[in-house]
């Protein structure tokens, strides 16, 4: 358990390039603490997203016991909320961010929580509370929050729970990794392969040095654009600034350990790709691709089936999160767990304040 000591200190500064690079080696240490390691709160992930709007006028809390960093939040400072002319604080995240919850030191949550509505207390008054969208339904940090505001009797409301489809671990209890799935998808998916290997060798591939990452990547991407993506207008080759995302975050991320990139090869020609980004036992399915002329055989699916089969049966106990859409309903049928995810707001303990959550959620009932 952490040492908590009676008082946490933190520190306010505005995110930029040399803040991440100055205190890059304590982020890492705090990112390979915490329980859940939230891989899109990573200083490698954070430093290729400067250049996105979501980020250009965010500014970085950083949680200090004594000399140690126990936690960190990146947020902006927003007004206008359900009609209301409020100012208010809420989590920086961009389009290719799928999981909002701060980077928390194991053992340290409570203190962290603690101090977090300190801060937001001893903010300006005319901040009037928290946004926090898509933290983790479960796990310690989300207990902590529950657990503070409970005991400050703190106004809060829940926006949002929804949930996906996930891999959770089972504690050492042993379970078939393709048990929940049907015998007719089973069936579908052993006949889809199969008339791969009427076209060529099937094989799953994951990359191996910096040179095959970056032809691999520039191939998902042309992939990418050629499908659905590309007609909702979504492609990362339709954005310059999410060219310019990617080129940066995953090269860092491989060289951090951080990725798994998988294919999908059918006669020596990749059909499909995934990249998931991983730190220990967490893993975070960030994109996928595949080729369209191959659809017939839902080259999208089998890997991302042969890829649950190669983690569950690794001898290592993952967290998997697909960071789809709840209605995904290929996953959902594939994975056999759910990942909660929650949008919170938290007042500052003020009346004035309380009474304006009230009213917000008064207004956000009548408007649905």
């Amino acid at each position: 358990m952490f040492d908590q000591p009676n008082v946490a200190t933190w520190k306010i500064d505005s995110l930029s390039p040399q803040l991440v690079a100055d205190i890059r080696a304590e982020w890492l240490d705090l990112a390979a603490s915490a329980w859940e390691k939230n891989v899109y709160f990573f200083p490698w992930f954070i430093a290729a997203s400067l250049h996105l709007r979501a980020m250009q006028d965010a500014s970085l809390l950083r949680i200090y016991s004594g000399r140690d960093l126990i936690g960190l939040w990146v947020f902006n400072r927003d007004f206008g909320y359900a009609k209301l002319p409020v100012s208010f604080y809420r989590t920086a995240l961009h389009p290719h961010q799928f999981l909002g919850t701060p980077l928390v030191r194991r053992g340290a949550e409570d203190e962290f929580v603690k101090a977090f509505f300190q801060w937001l207390d001893n903010s300006p008054l005319r901040q009037s509370f928290i946004l926090l969208p898509m933290l983790s339904g479960e796990g310690p940090v989300f207990a902590a929050f529950m657990a503070t505001r409970r005991k400050d009797g703190r106004h809060w409301i829940e926006l949002e729970r929804a949930e996906r489809a996930a891999l959770n671990p089972t504690g050492g209890a042993k379970r078939s990794i393709t048990s929940h799935i049907s015998k007719g998808r089973l069936r579908s998916l052993k006949r889809r392969r199969q008339k791969l290997t009427d076209l060529g060798e099937v094989s799953i591939e994951r990359v191996g040095s910096r040179d095959e990452l970056i032809a691999w990547l520039q191939d998902f991407m042309r992939i990418e654009n050629q499908g659905w993506k590309k007609d909702e207008g979504t492609a990362i080759l339709q954005n310059p600034d999410d060219i310019a995302l990617y080129n940066a975050l995953v090269p860092d991320a491989f060289e951090n350990g951080n990725l798994n990139f998988f294919r999908l090869v059918v006669g020596g020609k990749p059909i499909a790709y995934a990249l998931d980004l991983i730190c220990d036992n967490f893993v975070y399915c960030l994109k996928c691709s595949h080729d369209r002329a191959y659809r017939k055989y839902a080259p999208g699916v089998l890997l991302e089936f042969e890829s649950l089969i190669r983690y569950g049966n690794s001898g290592k106990e993952y967290y998997i999160d697909t960071c789809t859409a709840p209605d995904n309903t290929m996953l959902n049928e594939l994975f056999p767990d759910r990942k909660s995810y929650v949008s919170l707001v938290f007042a500052r303990k003020n009346p004035l304040h309380a009474l304006q959550l009230k009213l917000i959620k008064l207004i956000k009932r009548r408007i649905g």
